[in-house]
């Protein structure tokens, strides 16, 4: 079967929160203007891999099964926007290097596995709030504690009322 015929999925790695972080960015939704993320669908993206070969997806599970995150807790303390994208969203003043070291280390696991992806652009970890949006009133917020405890392979389809998130290593 030729590669285009193939059956594939955008796919991405992420930190998926736990119901009570889940909750306390939800809450942060009436902050934002624009076409709002569904709160089942807050979370922060390590890897963006766009479209991959289903055939892939074990060999993505183990790798986010594997992957050894370190302990480190996030202090998402403030609203942001990219101005480019018009995505506003939540984030960290200042991201623990082990974050980022890890998204690094995450991103060359999938390079040395064969994985082809855009990796070019700088990690920014976030959590978006809303796309189509306009720049936030307020900045600082009150601090919403998030110690992430692994990776996880989601899927990403269109539905009718947007995007449709589902965690394929639950």
């Amino acid at each position: 079967m030729s590669q285009s015929h193939r059956a594939s999925e955008r796919l991405f790695l992420a930190l998926w929160p736990p119901a009570a972080v889940r909750a306390a960015l939800a809450a942060l939704l009436p902050a934002v203007q624009g076409r709002r993320v569904q709160p089942d669908n807050l979370h922060i993206t390590m890897v963006f891999l766009g479209q991959q070969q289903t055939e892939q997806i074990p060999a993505l599970q183990a790798i986010a099964r594997q992957f050894s995150l370190p302990a480190i807790m996030l202090v998402i303390d403030r609203l942001g926007y990219f101005k480019r994208n018009r995505i506003a969203w939540a984030g960290m003043q200042h991201p623990p290097p082990e974050l980022l070291a890890a998204q690094r280390a995450l991103a060359n696991q999938l390079k040395q596995a064969g994985f082809e992806f855009d990796h070019s652009g700088t990690f920014r970890p976030h959590v978006t709030l809303a796309r189509a949006a306009d720049a936030p009133d307020m900045m600082q917020i009150a601090p919403i504690l998030w110690q992430p405890t692994r990776i996880v392979l989601v899927s990403s389809r269109p539905g009718t009322a947007g995007v449709n998130y589902k965690v394929l290593n639950d």
